[in-house]
């Protein structure tokens, strides 16, 4: 069986489950967590320590809130995570902190 990395909005941390043969999943995953500055509120972005492979398939949540939509909350290019015009926009405040994972 492979294992499955997914996000739990509710405890703010990382669980493996284990996943049905075919089920494909398996590889690595980044995860990287930020306490946001008002630096990063101005700029309504982050830098992400790498560039996901698949922008879209990229995973956000806020600690102590729930998971955004890719391309309504926010979007990545490159290695640029930003929410300008985005539904976070308007809900981000310096001292929040998020987790994102992507591959």
């Amino acid at each position: 069986m492979a294992r499955k990395l997914v996000f739990n909005p509710f405890t703010g941390t990382l669980d493996w489950i284990e996943e049905a043969a075919g089920g494909g999943g398996g590889g690595s995953y980044n995860i990287d967590k930020f306490t946001l500055s008002g630096t990063d509120i101005t700029n309504k972005s982050v830098t992400l320590s790498a560039a996901p492979t698949t922008a879209s398939d990229t995973r956000l949540a806020v600690i102590e809130g729930i998971e955004q939509d890719y391309g309504v909350d926010f979007t990545v290019s490159g290695s640029t995570l930003d929410w300008n015009g985005l539904g976070l926009e308007s809900l981000l405040v310096a001292g929040d902190k998020i987790i994102v994972v992507y591959n």
